[in-house]
């Protein structure tokens, strides 16, 4: 069964002041896994293991247009990878993607001012795109050699959701591959996420804006729906190994 890491301990002497101030930090004692907050926190970690040391790191910007653009790290490699923070520095919303060919319509929304961490993973090229203007996404990597990352497999969709329940199944990242996923709310309405084929609204809320991250799955069908005549989009970034 999934498990949703929000929560067991909080770890109130790791939370510095600006944290704080946007959302709390959970530990799972069962899992090893640790995140910062779910809903408007301006980061969130998706994490395997916390006890990464990195002796390389690197730092590479990509300026994100309508027409899309990407880097990759010259210095870090596959083999040598960990942790990427991803950070929309800009004032203009984008769309990521962990390739070299972003999209607005499969893309992962990064809100401006936001900012993404992902460890245990390899991945080394990246991409963003606007719907319009430019915005700056600012990408760190964190590595030792002969310590990559173990997570490589990575697939991004987005679903778009009404009255009705709609669904969308991962064709990259299977049952057996995937292990962590996050789903972010990138529209103005509050909507309703299940795993499967079907949502209700008695299923898990997931407000307008919000976030919610799952750790160690093996579900990748996933189905939302929105109450009375709203309508949202729901960014959908599956991890696997």
């Amino acid at each position: 069964m999934a498990k949703e890491t929000k929560g067991s301990t909080k770890l109130a002497p790791l939370i510095s002041a600006p944290l704080v101030a946007q959302g709390q930090m959970y530990f799972d004692d069962n899992l090893n896994k640790m995140i910062i907050s779910e809903d408007g926190s301006t980061r969130l970690i998706l994490t395997e293991q916390l006890d990464m040391f990195a002796d390389i790191t690197e730092v590479i910007n990509i300026t994100a247009q309508t027409g899309g653009a990407n880097a990759s790290f010259s210095t870090l490699g596959t083999s040598s990878v960990n942790k990427v923070e991803i950070e929309n520095i800009g004032s203009v919303d984008a769309y990521i993607d962990l390739d070299t060919s972003a999209s607005l319509t499969t893309g992962f929304k990064l809100t401006a001012g936001k900012a993404l961490t992902l460890t245990n993973t390899n991945i080394s090229s990246f991409s963003a795109i606007t719907s319009s203007g430019t915005s700056t996404i600012r990408i760190t990597g964190f590595g030792k050699t002969g310590n990559a990352g173990m997570l490589s497999i990575k697939e991004l969709n987005q679903l778009a959701v009404t009255s009705s329940s709609s669904a969308l199944t991962f064709t990259t990242l299977t049952t057996s591959t995937i292990r962590n996923l996050i789903v972010y709310n990138a529209g103005v309405n509050d909507c309703y996420f299940n795993f499967g084929a079907t949502a209700t609204t008695n299923n898990t809320y997931i407000k307008a804006g919000g976030y919610k991250m799952f750790n160690n799955i093996s579900k990748i069908q996933f189905a939302a729906i929105c109450s009375g005549s709203n309508t949202t989009t729901l960014c959908f970034m599956g991890l696997g190994a």
